[in-house]
């Protein structure tokens, strides 16, 4: 998995490298404070620290390999499994970092090509190979979103060693309260022959959450109307609708005034 990051990777800054290269003669016929300037350095900014980057994420990954299973099988010996994990954190930080970063260079290289098609008419200059610069912007993306997705899983899985060594540090089962308990045959029958997990943790069962159904006060205006006024009874073409409804068809001479509706 390590080796198709790093390929991925070296994709995406050679398709960062490709793209300064080939907007470089359109730049050339650009004033230096043009629109696109302060687009260009940011993602020379970019490029550069996603270099560093990944620089820092294949020493990394050298270092693992060159020290091979045998140092890692000795600190697994020597202080367990959870000092194994955290062995790996400065690998899975740099993994982190060079997912930001890859992201936010090809944010900029994006925003730069848009730039230039917009805000400096670059479509309709010579030097300007539109073509060229979209396969590039397509490579990088497809590039960048292997290597990110490759990247995620790399601290998905670290977490995951990391929360299962916490919970069990000698890399054994054991009893953790909410979580796991280890019971023999003759407790699960004393219960039951149940192994469901709020018994088998002895943790209380979460609660079912009710809602109460309150009722609203009337409203003030209508507490008052309701004590002055009488209630008014429809009138008879208005019973002979519902009548009519009820019947299974509806009846259209119906009444026009507003208090029967």
């Amino acid at each position: 998995m390590i080796c198709i990051e790093r390929e991925s990777l070296e994709q995406l800054l050679d398709a960062a490298v490709g793209l300064r290269r080939e907007i470089a003669a359109f730049l050339a016929t650009r004033p230096k404070a043009g629109p696109h300037a302060g687009r260009l350095a940011e993602f020379d900014s970019s490029r550069k620290r996603f270099r560093r980057g990944l620089n820092r994420f294949r020493g990394h990954v050298d270092t693992a390999a060159i020290e091979g299973t045998a140092a890692m099988d000795k600190v697994y010996a020597d202080a367990g499994p959870g000092a194994l994990v955290e062995l790996f954190t400065p690998f899975v930080d740099a993994a982190r970092d060079l997912a930001r970063q890859a992201e936010q260079l090809y944010r900029t290289a994006t925003a730069l090509i848009e730039t230039c098609e917009i805000e400096c008419g670059a479509r309709s200059s010579d030097d300007w190979n539109p073509r060229e610069v979209n396969r590039i912007r397509k490579a990088a993306d497809e590039a960048r979103r292997q290597g990110v997705e490759q990247l995620g899983r790399v601290r998905y899985f670290w977490s995951q060693a990391r929360w299962l060594t916490e919970r069990f540090p000698d890399g054994e089962l054991r009893d953790v309260p909410g979580l796991v308990k280890l019971v023999d045959r003759a407790e699960i029958e004393a219960n039951d022959w149940r192994a469901s997990r709020p018994a088998a943790t002895s943790a209380s069962p979460p609660r079912r959450r009710t809602r109460t159904s309150t009722s609203r006060p009337p409203c003030a205006r209508s507490t008052r109307s309701s004590k002055n006024s009488t209630p008014r009874r429809p009138c008879s073409r208005r019973r002979s609708a519902r009548t009519s409804r009820s019947s299974g068809y509806e009846d259209t001479n119906r009444c026009e005034d507003r208090r029967c509706r």
